[in-house]
């Protein structure tokens, strides 16, 4: 289960009367709060003399924490051999803290005072990630060319990209931003990348990764980073296969499995144009 994904929770439940007629048949589900029951639906019944109707509302459980909704079942008596096959829904709600699994229990109850055994109760154990909606686009102020000649080979400029991640989800997320800058060519440096006006707290790798960890990325929250960094003409001849080889890649995930990522991205993959 996805949370800010997935908007329902269907639970398949049959219930079998083995024994004699039952009175005041009564299913009750107990689920955390962040699910709300929504609907009930008969997929399957069978007896020869009697139509399944089922009815639902909710139900206090003893477990205060929990939330609770009770269906009877062809109230007043589900007769004897009688079968049926049902769906509750539930709708999630987009900002439920349901930890990593979700726990779902289901009891069979009637009033003829049958004692409780593992045929009338069930534990439905649901795995919980949940969705991430981050965005991340270069922005306008970011160097769009430069301009020098071949007798200029010993000098550089500075270069300037710029970038801005949005937290679109519905939840705060730990989270890391990771950038892979192409600084290197034929061994030589061509572009010193630095970082500036990051909020966070940045360190390069060997590799020239830059990493950044977010702790808590907040809900509609907005980051700007800002790479800067002297592009050297000593290749100058050799730029244009540089160019055609050159991205500029940008990853951000969280730093837990317990989230289902979706990353959209507007990002330039040019290099300034000389």
């Amino acid at each position: 289960m996805v949370v800010g994904n997935d908007l329902e929770l269907n639970v398949t439940v049959t219930v079998t009367n083995q024994g004699e007629d039952s009175y005041r048949t009564m299913v009750t589900f107990l689920y955390p709060p962040g699910l709300s029951y929504r609907r009930v639906s008969v997929t399957q019944s069978w007896h020869p003399r009697q139509s399944v109707r089922l009815a639902c509302e909710a139900a206090a459980p003893e477990n205060k924490a929990l939330k609770g909704t009770g269906c009877s079942i062809n109230h007043p008596i589900f007769q004897e051999a009688a079968k049926v096959t049902f769906v509750a829904t539930f709708d999630i709600s987009p900002t439920a803290t349901l930890g990593d699994k979700m726990l779902m229990k289901t009891k069979v109850s009637s009033e003829n005072n049958t004692p409780k055994s593992n045929n009338t109760t069930f534990q439905l154990e649901v795995p919980v990630k949940y969705a991430v909606y981050l965005v991340i686009s270069s922005k306008e102020e970011s160097t769009q060319y430069l301009n020098f000649s071949a007798s200029e080979e010993k000098k550089s400029q500075e270069v300037k990209h710029r970038y801005q991640v949005n937290n679109l989800s519905k939840q705060d997320l730990p989270s890391s931003i990771n950038f892979w800058v192409p600084a290197e060519l034929n061994r030589m440096i061509v572009w010193d990348v630095t970082t500036a006006n990051s909020p966070q707290d940045c360190y390069i790798a060997v590799c020239l990764k830059i990493r950044c960890n977010i702790s808590s990325f907040g809900v509609q929250e907005e980051l700007d980073f800002t790479l800067k960094g002297n592009l050297s003409f000593v290749l100058v001849s050799q730029l244009g296969f540089f160019k055609c080889r050159y991205k500029e890649m940008i990853e951000e995930n969280t730093q837990s499995t317990h989230f289902s990522n979706e990353v959209s991205n507007s990002l330039t993959d040019d290099l300034p144009t000389p």
